[in-house]
């Protein structure tokens, strides 16, 4: 067995997919802060944004609800796709 044959059966290749989106909500993900555009710098902000000592994060449930409705389709159809490309990859071989 040569070298890269070795290298070729001892990893796997696994691939990932990170998405980002804008989500129409007035405040944002981790604080009570305004998502107001057009706002001088540095004025929609509290200690949460911050990271000052001591402040603890509070999910905005909007926003988990909002994402968790957008998510559940999209991901319905790449599974989908995905499951037609495997079966297509299968009855070539």
């Amino acid at each position: 067995m040569t070298a890269a044959t070795s290298v070729k059966t001892q990893y796997e290749a696994v691939i990932g997919l990170e998405t980002h989106c804008q989500l129409s909500t007035n405040t944002k993900i981790f604080s009570s802060s305004s998502t107001e555009f057009g706002n001088a710098p540095n004025t929609n902000i509290d200690p949460i944004c911050m990271g000052m000592p001591g402040v603890l994060p509070v999910l905005n449930q909007k926003v988990s609800l909002t994402a968790s409705n957008i998510s559940i389709p999209i991901c319905q159809k790449i599974i989908k796709f995905l499951s037609s490309i495997c079966r297509s990859l299968l009855t070539v071989q």
